[in-house]
C-alpha cells in the first residue's frame, strides 16, 4: 500500500496553527459516535442485567411462596408452624412486589434518560 493511499484514507491530524485535535470536524463527529455507542452499550448492559435479576428473583419468590405453602399445609394444626408458613408467604410476596416495584422504576429512569430512542 502507497503512502498515499494510507494518507488519502487516515483522517486528517490537527494542524499547528489550530486549537486541537476538537476542533476537527472528523474528529468531533467520530468522537460523538463513540459517546453514542457508548450509552447504548451501557444502556443495553444496564437492561440485561435488571432483567436476569428480576428473573432470578422471581424464581426465588416462587421458591419462597412454596415453602411457605408447604410449611403451612404440613402444620397439623400447630398455630406456631401455620404462622411460619403464612410468614414465608407474605415476605415472598412483598419480596417479588418490592423487586417488581424497583424493575418499574428502573425502567422509568431509563426511559426518562433516553435510553429507549
Amino acid at each position: 500500500m502507497s503512502v498515499a493511499r494510507v494518507q488519502a484514507r487516515d483522517p486528517p491530524l490537527a494542524s499547528a496553527g489550530s486549537t486541537g485535535a476538537l476542533s476537527d470536524p472528523w474528529i468531533r463527529s467520530n468522537t460523538k459516535q463513540w459517546r453514542d455507542f457508548a450509552v447504548e452499550a451501557i444502556n443495553s448492559l444496564f437492561t440485561n442485567l435488571l432483567n436476569i435479576g428480576l428473573g432470578v428473583a422471581v424464581t426465588v419468590a416462587a421458591f419462597f411462596l412454596m415453602w411457605g405453602a408447604f410449611l403451612y399445609m404440613s402444620a397439623a394444626g400447630s398455630p406456631h408452624q401455620m404462622e411460619r408458613g403464612k410468614s414465608a408467604m407474605v415476605n415472598a410476596l412483598a419480596g417479588l412486589a418490592i423487586v417488581l416495584s424497583a424493575r418499574l422504576i428502573a425502567g422509568m429512569i431509563q426511559s426518562a434518560l433516553g435510553a429507549g430512542r
